[in-house]
């Protein structure tokens, strides 16, 4: 296979050959920052008397929830509901925090004011990996699937 790869670069113009040798050292740096994303120190801790997540039945609601990243907010008085077994979908500009919605909700940081509840529980309330064992998420960010497989499978 490397082979193949080799000589197909070998054969294409030389402006596609730079375009595809950007793409591949790319594609070998995305997992090392992935690696160096792992190995930081968490800056949420968990609650000492955090409890296990119940299984997940009724509703996520952000209740007036406001998070700034340094000093200027990104999210002011928010509010949502979601019921279990719906979806919703947020389209805004970039940087008006929708990310910040699902950093918010796997409590990779922590809001500065109000409250996420889980079927009325609290978030802090509960230990982050039973927390996160409940949620998915399909990131909009290709960090690992841009890199050749074996890449991938590496990383984890």
């Amino acid at each position: 296979m490397e082979l193949f790869v080799l000589v197909l670069i070998f054969v294409l113009t030389s402006k596609t050959k730079t375009t595809i040798r950007t793409r591949i050292k790319k594609s070998f740096a995305r997992p090392l920052r992935v690696r160096s994303a792992f190995a930081e120190e968490a800056t949420v801790k968990e609650a000492d008397n955090a409890t296990e997540m119940p299984e997940f039945i009724d509703k996520i609601a952000f209740n007036n929830v406001t998070f700034a990243y340094g000093k200027d907010p990104v999210l002011r008085g928010f509010n949502l509901e979601v019921p279990r077994g719906h979806s919703v979908g947020i389209a805004e500009e970039s940087g008006s925090g929708k990310s910040t919605l699902i950093n918010l909700l796997f409590r990779f940081c922590d809001v500065n004011e109000g409250i996420i509840k889980i079927d009325g529980r609290g978030i802090r309330e509960v230990k982050m990996s039973s927390l996160r064992d409940q949620i998915a998420l399909v990131s909009q960010e290709t960090l690992l699937f841009d890199a050749p497989p074996i890449t991938c499978q590496n990383c984890g």
